[in-house]
């Protein structure tokens, strides 16, 4: 059973992968892959967990998950997605940096099908652009009750992938930058899956539709459908689609934090960057690139 993990982060798809591979889940399950619904795992993931922390997850918990969410249906792969898996919001952020408790749950996760090899997926976001969204999750709490002590530049991706790295060494991360979404899409659902390129999907461009314009997404539905349908192509087509035809506002975002400047921002953004080329050096690591 190859088990793959979308664990986040928060504030980046918003759900859209899950939502793209469960309105295929028939084409799917024709092919081995089985999409559990956050409601149907999240309990039972959760109590693996809690086990695995004291000790008392027999080795045969694994199975007993895998029947249980299955049902007898017959399936080669198995994906759960969901950003909680990662960390909890209200311990995503703070003085620690960004997600002090992703290693400890990657751990855990990992252990719990052991006759399987796993994967873990995460979209990376721009912190500069991720705390704000993740300060603004924390309802009733100030920017400076999350930050406590910590600083803006404290909040970078490369330790958050070192620490998951040290604590599961043989961990397998497939990455990539949330910024670069409209661009990986497909190749994101159909790597997450294990499906070929030319195989459709239903909903394929439902993505692409919440940032173009309606005049927009049926200019690039008509350029696709004639287009071939290699990688490059797609991207080319998509890229002077969303110039000309972005929805207004889709690519704004105000960033109005205390003591955040200007200068900040492009430092923090400049950092990510250079995150970002490290993180994808790693091995272990397969970096979507647009």
């Amino acid at each position: 059973m190859q088990v793959i993990y979308h664990i986040g982060a928060h504030c980046t798809d918003e759900g859209r992968i899950l939502k793209a591979l469960l309105k295929n889940r028939g084409l799917l399950v024709d092919r081995g892959v089985a999409v559990p619904s956050p409601a149907q795992f999240r309990p039972v993931l959760r109590r693996a967990m809690q086990s695995l922390s004291g000790g008392l997850l027999g080795q045969d918990a694994g199975q007993m998950i895998i029947e249980d969410l299955l049902d007898g249906t017959p399936a080669s792969r198995l994906i759960f997605s969901h950003d909680f898996l990662m960390s909890i919001p209200m311990h995503s952020i703070g003085e620690d940096g960004l997600y002090a408790n992703a290693p400890r749950n990657v751990a855990a996760l990992s252990r719990i099908f052991a006759e399987g090899a796993c994967e873990f997926h995460i979209g990376l976001r721009n912190p500069a652009t991720l705390v704000p969204a993740l300060v603004r999750m924390q309802r009733g709490q100030s920017y400076r009750d999350v930050m406590g002590a910590a600083h803006p530049l404290e909040m970078r991706w490369r330790p958050v992938i070192e620490r998951i790295f040290e604590r599961v060494p043989d961990a397998r991360l497939v990455l990539w930058c949330d910024e670069d979404l409209p661009f990986v899409w497909p190749e994101l659902l159909r790597r997450m899956a294990d499906l070929n390129p030319e195989i459709a999907l239903e909903g394929e461009n439902d993505f692409l539709a919440t940032l173009l314009t309606p005049a927009g997404l049926a200019t690039l539905e008509s350029r696709l459908s004639t287009a071939p349908r290699d990688i490059e192509s797609r991207r080319a087509i998509t890229a002077e689609v969303l110039a000309a035809h972005l929805r207004e506002g889709a690519a704004e975002e105000a960033i109005e934090l205390p003591g955040w400047s200007q200068t900040l921002i492009d430092q923090m953004t400049a950092e990510y960057d250079a995150d970002v080329a490290a993180i994808a050096s790693f091995p272990r690591v397969e970096f979507l690139w647009p």
